[in-house]
């Protein structure tokens, strides 16, 4: 009997007597004791765009997720790897990053990856808070790909990975509500529950602009997740005490009514069902002044002939003059 009868009888043995321990077979690509997924996930679900809102991007680099949409998106017989699954994968991944890469993907001194796994990764790029897309797609300089984990960060954000065209990979955490590709494992787990959505993020470039005596207009840019701004007037460099004198749907508001000369402080908080975000920057503004009285008529106005060819004349100080004009009449 060779080996590969022996062998065969040997896992036929192991499925008879211990069929909880059956052999699963990779359907995607093993790497060291692990099974991956060859490509970014791309199933058209929840929170997910395609990278600059382009179709054709999807097809190439899947779709970005949010976190809570992440944590459930993938098929059955798949999940979305832990913090300690990624890992794993850069220490079984001996010929480095680059192992990992598409031979698409350009690298230092644009060389590309050797994909040696058959990871294939790509720069997916991510989605930010405001709807705005970085990193991604070949051919870009400093593009990345950005893959979720189930495993929690602070409050409401997960924990993620990076592979970067400079053959580096790295983690750090990220707000769920962030947009960023989902590389699934197979094997079945149970994945941290989706979190309530978090409150919005705290608005960014407050201005102020006082158009009159009376009035100034106040701007902000819009947060994502918001169902609305609070705006709070404040006194003083450190804007305590802080005052709510409107809420709106809107990113701007005119403050009217104001005092003449007068100097005022704003911050703006967002708000959805979740709670209110932190403040923002504080914006200064100061009402225009009054415009000033003419000064009183001049008194005691009088002239003296000194010659032939000269007259002095004279008047009494007007109290807020700048300056006096002098007439001759006939």
């Amino acid at each position: 009997m060779n080996f590969k009868n022996i062998f065969f009888l040997l896992i036929v043995f192991l499925i008879i007597f211990f069929p909880g321990n059956e052999v699963i077979a990779c359907s995607g690509v093993q790497i060291g004791s692990q099974c991956w997924m060859d490509r970014n996930l791309n199933i058209n679900t929840g929170n997910s765009w395609c990278y600059n809102n382009n179709s054709s991007n999807c097809s190439t680099y899947g779709r970005l997720y949010d976190g809570n949409t992440a944590l459930s998106v993938c098929p059955s017989g798949w999940r979305l790897p832990t913090h300690g699954d990624w890992e794993t994968l850069s220490r079984d991944t001996k010929s480095g990053v680059s192992a990992l890469k598409s031979t698409q993907w350009m690298g230092p001194d644009w060389i590309p990856g050797t994909n040696t796994t058959g990871f294939t990764a790509l720069p997916g790029g991510v989605r930010h808070l405001n709807g705005t897309y970085e990193y991604g797609l070949l051919g870009n300089i400093s593009n990345r790909g950005y893959w979720w984990t189930s495993t929690p960060y602070l409050t409401t954000a997960l924990r993620y990975w990076v592979i970067t065209w400079a053959n580096s990979m790295w983690d750090s955490g990220g707000h769920r509500s962030l947009g960023m590709s989902v590389r699934c494992i197979q094997g079945e787990g149970t994945a941290p529950p989706p979190q309530p959505d978090p409150p919005p993020p705290t608005p960014g470039n407050v201005s102020c602009n006082a158009t009159s005596q009376s009035r100034i207009n106040v701007s902000w840019s819009s947060s994502s997740g918001a169902t609305g701004y609070r705006v709070y007037r404040c006194s003083g460099s450190w804007c305590t005490p802080t005052s709510l004198v409107r809420t709106t749907s809107s990113t701007s508001w005119s403050n009217t009514g104001l005092n003449s000369g007068t100097t005022y402080r704003y911050r703006v908080r967002a708000y959805n069902s979740a709670g209110n975000s932190g403040y923002s920057s504080i914006a200064t503004c100061t009402t225009h002044s009054p415009a000033p009285s003419p000064p009183p008529t001049p008194s005691n106005v009088s002239c003296d002939a000194t010659s032939q060819s000269r007259i002095n004349v004279s008047w009494s100080s007007s109290s807020g003059a700048t300056g006096y004009r002098v007439y001759r009449c006939s």
